[in-house]
């Protein structure tokens, strides 16, 4: 007969109920490193489960759940981190499931910051993010997302997670997954130039091979005007480029619904011809064109360094 703890586990696993997951968690890491990896071995090999536990091959709760526990930083032997972080591997790689790919990436990603887990899940993500075997571009930019966030800013693994959403903006692949790994690379916040640079030129890259069809084009030049990173002289183009497609009349509600300034760091001496152009620029609201002016007037000491500008009619 199964003892009155291991029937709790079972208990809460056939719930499925929120109020009952912290309860669960406390207790487990109220044993020791042994009984508590016994007991999650259990779990997954179905020693312990409920009738909500069926399908479980299918749906996965019972691996997502013990992932959780050690997400929250329940100590357990090294042999079963191992064996969770492949067997989540092993869902990324193989589920038919988008979403449940992507849950299983997420995942991967919250182990890579506990103590425990760390090293063999940022092993593991780094094989996936340069992995030949996943075809999905959505699961490649979730990867890739996933990684970026989760890695020290600054480091190495930054720029491999830009590269490898830069890389989905290749002519093999369709243009809704380029505007989708652009759109994932323009929510990053970069912390180098040279990051920021690869995501500019490959916007530019794209819209110069003249690939896309009308209505995608205003998807294109949404990404500059709504990325806070975005340099002014991208945004300038942007507009430049609409105001060359005529692509709508009510494109200057779409300009002031997206905009946003860009964030400048420290010392960082904004673009003024661009700002002075897109300041006199028809197409934006009055309330851009009123910040590209406050703007202006910070760096008045600079203007004797502006070389000739085009106006944006």
């Amino acid at each position: 007969m199964p003892d009155p703890f291991t029937m709790l586990i079972a208990g809460y696993i056939a719930s499925n109920a929120p109020h009952w997951r912290e309860v669960i968690l406390l207790l487990l890491g109220k044993l020791g490193r042994k009984p508590v990896t016994l007991r999650l071995k259990q779990i997954l090999n179905g020693t312990i489960k409920s009738r909500r536990s069926r399908y479980t091959e299918i749906v996965q709760q019972d691996l997502f759940f013990v992932s959780d526990c050690l997400i929250e930083e329940i100590t357990v032997e090294s042999d079963l981190v191992e064996h969770v972080i492949s067997l989540l591997s092993d869902v990324v790689l193989n589920s038919p499931f988008l979403s449940q790919s992507q849950d299983a990436a997420r995942r991967l990603g919250q182990l890579m910051q506990t103590k425990q887990c760390a090293i063999v899940a940022e092993k593991e993500m780094k094989r996936l993010i340069t992995s030949h075997e996943i075809a999905t571009p959505s699961l490649k930019i979730t990867i890739a997302e996933t990684f970026y966030e989760i890695s020290p800013a600054g480091s190495q693994e930054n720029l491999l997670a830009a590269q490898s959403l830069s890389a989905l903006a290749q002519p093999e692949f369709s243009i809704d997954q380029h505007l989708q790994a652009l759109q994932a690379l323009s929510q990053i916040n970069f912390n180098k130039l040279r990051e920021m640079q690869l995501v500019s030129q490959t916007l530019w890259d794209l819209i110069q091979s003249e690939q896309y069809i009308r209505n995608q084009l205003l998807c294109i030049v949404t990404i500059p005007i709504g990325w806070q990173l975005a340099p002014y002289v991208d945004k300038m183009q942007a507009i430049l480029l609409v105001q060359d497609m005529h692509l709508s009349n009510d494109i200057e509600e779409h300009l002031m619904t997206h905009w946003k300034d860009i964030i400048l760091y420290g010392e960082q001496i904004p673009d003024i011809p661009s700002i002075i152009s897109l300041s006199l620029c028809k197409l934006l609201s009055p309330e851009i064109r009123a910040s590209m002016y406050s703007l202006l007037r910070q760096y008045v000491s600079q203007f004797d360094q502006i070389p000739s500008v085009k106006v944006l009619d």
